[in-house]
């Protein structure tokens, strides 16, 4: 997959990591967007909300077609993951999108295998962990 047309930083790069995660499961969509909107995250990133889903869109039909399906990515998957992931090169990004990813993949009281793996991917590539991220999380909100 290219993302020749996706400038690295841009909204849509934002976007794109979020929307892939997204893709791991069908569950309540409504409520993930819900939340999405009270976290003021199409704001953030500088995408309307209608922007987004269609990006959540072209992943559901391609690359992320099958990740709700199975338990843990295959390896062409992954390889979508880390081209996607690599677009986001601002430090502040991406512990923004490690924190937002964090709570699309609670929302629901349940973690997918799917969701924990691409998770934890996320963390390991952009050198967070669940403990840094849980720590900006805090820090964000003790004032």
């Amino acid at each position: 997959m290219t993302h020749a047309a996706v400038r690295p930083d841009s909204p849509r790069a934002l976007a794109r990591v979020l929307a892939l995660l997204l893709c791991t499961h069908t569950r309540d969509a409504q409520s993930e967007a819900c939340m999405l909107r009270e976290l003021d995250v199409y704001k953030r990133m500088g995408l309307d909300e209608t922007a987004f889903q269609r990006e959540v869109e072209h992943f559901r039909r391609t690359a992320g077609a099958e990740l709700a399906q199975r338990s843990f990515p295959s390896l062409d998957e992954l390889e979508v993951f880390d081209e996607t992931l690599d677009l986001v090169r601002d430090a502040h990004h991406r512990l923004w999108l490690c924190r937002v990813a964090s709570c699309l993949i609670t929302h629901d009281g349940h973690i997918e295998p799917m969701e924990s793996t691409l998770y934890d991917r996320m963390l390991t590539r952009w050198g967070h962990t669940r403990t840094s991220v849980s720590r900006a999380i805090l820090e964000d909100h003790a004032y």
